[in-house]
């Protein structure tokens, strides 16, 4: 965390997703408004990673409950 850190101080608006392609319940970096934590992967990780990066704050329960099933 200390390259992002430094990365971070160089350009304030920088955002970071890390993507666990097996995720365990753990993470790389803690949760922030600058930092998005994937765990697993679909096709949807990247409208999911436009959303966080344009800074949409729809809510994630909202989101669920328009995907048909």
């Amino acid at each position: 965390m200390a390259e992002w850190s430094g990365l971070k101080a160089r350009n304030p608006g920088a955002k970071l997703v890390c993507i666990d392609i097996q995720s365990y319940g753990t993470t790389q970096a803690r949760n922030g408004p600058e930092v998005m934590n994937v765990g697993g992967f679909t096709d949807a990780v990247f409208d999911a990673m436009a959303r966080f990066v344009s800074g949409e704050t729809r809510d994630w329960v909202e989101i669920v409950k328009e995907v048909e099933v």
